[in-house]
């Protein structure tokens, strides 16, 4: 019971020291930082509620004495966005107290009153069945025309000022998320048709296989009031026309932006000939962040990622005919990718890497390092080995920043050490390791150390990042 009347101790004195009127339509602002009191005096028998939130509001009607002693009791209460009403024939004589509050600043409409008929003549009124219907036509091969139709109250049919009432449908290809109840805004004004009140309307030019969600309103120009139907979702018939999807150049490196948030996809077709028929293979390097990819054959899925950062090459067995690939963002932010397919019988920009990536400290003095790394498997690859001073902020750097891998072999403050190949097959004893000794470091310090590996006998060559290593030195020499 304590933490039922907590709010109390701690609001403001009430809006007024008048009771609410009856049957009118007041408005009130509701802070965020502190809930709103409303008196609503001495209630008779019948007893409505009419609140219509511009926003998420939560209400709590409470019974309380005259003259303010003893605790409050709850009689009832509700949380949402849309218009919200109560009923009781059980609250004669008694005194209510209306809190209202939200979690963002906004403004309510509330009226109370001692009968439905007092309400109808505020809000419009609706039927007793609040959906709405829609039959189609078509009128040519890119557009169709729907009739949206819906029942009328008997108030507003036999209602002798027919310009009192319009009746309004709002269309849409997203759900409506804010309320109706609050004041039209010139955002969606636009999208609005109304007329007199008849119960029907034509919408033109809907475009074949697209959704619609249409919302039929009445506005009570007297009030300025709104009453809303149930939202209708239209699926118009038809096949969805193909959009343009740019195709993607065989060989070439293409460098992309995703725009975000997370969800965003980019969408790329490839026409396979003659040997990429056989087996293609897709690159992409997620320079910004994590997507993920699929490709599709027409409806047909052939491959689907789990969300990756960095490098990922597929392999397309059968590869044949127009593909479409998709990458979506990951991120809430843009982010940058590579993208490159071809053959895949050694004309690929990037190096194959090994399956170990990680690059190993064997030594280590006060001021040199002895580092190595797993070969790939072609003996023309070239490896470049970067070095650099870690700042302070390492672990905000490591954790709290995206650095962009995409730099194709530069590093902002970093020097290249040296860059290295390796001609001929592993030796049985080395299992392919490179090694090398990185001399001049900082005392008694951590330094950062980044390897590189690209194809040396390729024009458009990429580099590949091994993972970095990052290795403190002895403290004397």
């Amino acid at each position: 019971m304590i933490l039922l009347f907590l709010p109390f101790l701690f609001l403001p004195t009430l809006i007024s020291s008048l009771d609410l009127p009856t049957n009118d339509l007041h408005t009130f602002s509701v802070e965020s930082t502190e809930p709103t009191n409303i008196s609503l005096g001495r209630v008779s028998a019948q007893f409505f509620l009419s609140i219509s939130p511009c926003g998420a509001v939560h209400w709590k009607l409470f019974k309380v004495t005259k003259d303010g002693v003893g605790e409050p009791q709850l009689v009832a209460g509700e949380e949402g966005e849309s218009k919200m009403s109560f009923y009781s024939s059980k609250l004669d004589g008694e005194n209510l107290l209306l809190l209202l509050s939200s979690p963002l600043n906004t403004s309510v409409d509330v009226v109370h009153s001692s009968s439905q008929s007092s309400l109808d003549e505020i809000y419009p009124p609706l039927p007793s069945d609040t959906r709405a219907f829609v039959s189609f036509e078509t009128s040519n091969s890119s557009s169709v025309d729907a009739l949206v139709h819906w029942k009328i109250s008997p108030h507003i049919k036999s209602f002798p000022d027919k310009s009192r009432y319009r009746f309004c449908v709002l269309l849409s290809t997203e759900p409506l998320t804010s309320s109706l109840s609050c004041h039209l805004s010139s955002q969606i004004s636009e999208d609005i048709r109304c007329h007199d009140t008849t119960n029907q309307m034509e919408v033109v030019d809907l475009k074949p296989g697209r959704s619609y969600f249409a919302t039929v309103f009445i506005r009570d120009s007297r009030h300025a009031t709104i009453s809303s139907y149930d939202s209708l979702q239209m699926i118009v018939p038809g096949e969805k026309p193909e959009t343009t999807i740019p195709l993607l150049s065989e060989g070439t490196i293409h460098h992309l932006e995703i725009p975000g948030p997370r969800g965003h996809s980019l969408s790329y077709q490839f026409q396979s000939t003659g040997q990429t028929a056989k087996r293609a293979l897709l690159t992409v390097f997620a320079c910004s962040g994590y997507v993920r990819v699929s490709v599709w054959r027409g409806k047909k899925l052939l491959k689907k990622s789990e969300p990756f950062t960095s490098f990922r090459r597929f392999s397309i067995i059968n590869g044949n005919g127009r593909l479409r690939i998709e990458i979506i963002n990951d991120e809430n932010r843009p982010n940058n990718v590579k993208v490159w397919i071809g053959r895949g019988n050694g004309d690929s920009p990037y190096a194959a890497l090994p399956d170990d990536t990680s690059v190993r400290v064997v030594r280590r003095g006060c001021d040199w390092a002895d580092i190595q790394w797993f070969r790939s498997s072609d003996a023309n690859d070239e490896y470049c080995v970067y070095a650099r001073k870690e700042r302070s902020d390492l672990i905000e750097q490591i954790i709290g920043k995206v650095e962009n891998d995409c730099s194709n072999g530069v590093f902002p403050h970093s020097s290249l050490v040296g860059c290295y190949t390796h001609k001929g097959a592993p030796s049985d004893g080395t299992i392919g390791i490179l090694q090398t000794t990185v001399t001049g470091l900082p005392v008694d310090a951590t330094s950062r150390f980044d390897v590189l590996v690209r194809p040396s006998n390729r024009s458009n060559a990429q580099s590949l990042p091994y993972r970095t290593l990052w290795v403190r030195t002895a403290p004397a020499c």
